[in-house]
């Protein structure tokens, strides 16, 4: 008798059987004749069975075991802006990501900051207090100075500055200074 080769999805690993099997979920074969089947590699899986290839995860998802039939969700406080990805990425500081499955981390809004990596929110700023670092640190602004707003201002702006001689700053510090009388 002539054997027929399995065709690439299927497989048989014993010798003169009639028929052939498909590759389970979470496996594939891209090759006929083979007597095996692949498992899914990380950033990858498969939920049909006779699979030639495994799907990639989408952007915001992530799988980092083999042989599997589904992607996860990048948990808040991570992202994955790219699809076939083993892992998340932390959000730096500065940065934040709220729901789950973000494809990037999105800046504190201005009068806050992310002091932490993976931050799920932004914190508020106590009084007298200003954001530096590109939204990842809150200082207290030193008793004499003024606050300067540096909203669309680039990073090299400083949020402070020490009022002139013969000024003094607020309690709490604002973006001006009194004479002194």
């Amino acid at each position: 008798t002539n054997c027929t080769e399995c065709t690439a999805g299927q497989y048989q690993p014993l010798g003169g059987e009639t028929t052939c099997l498909n590759c389970s979920i979470g496996t594939y074969q891209a090759e006929g004749g083979l007597p095996y089947c692949l498992p899914c590699i990380p950033g990858t899986y498969e939920n049909q069975t006779g699979s030639k290839k495994c799907l990639k995860c989408d952007a915001g998802q992530h799988q980092n075991l083999t042989g599997k039939t589904t992607c996860l969700d990048c948990i808040a406080g991570q992202y994955m802006d790219s699809g076939g990805a083993a892992i998340c990425y932390p959000c730096i500081p500065g940065l934040y990501q709220p729901m789950k499955g973000g494809e990037k981390c999105v800046s504190c809004p201005a009068g806050k900051y992310q002091s932490f990596p993976k931050g799920k929110n932004c914190k508020t700023l106590d009084a007298g207090n200003v954001v530096v670092g590109s939204g990842s640190t809150s200082v207290v602004v030193p008793d004499g100075s003024y606050t300067i707003d540096c909203i669309g201002k680039g990073d090299e702006c400083k949020p402070f500055d020490q009022c002139p001689a013969g000024w003094v700053g607020h309690d709490p510090p604002d973006t001006s200074c009194t004479a002194c009388v």
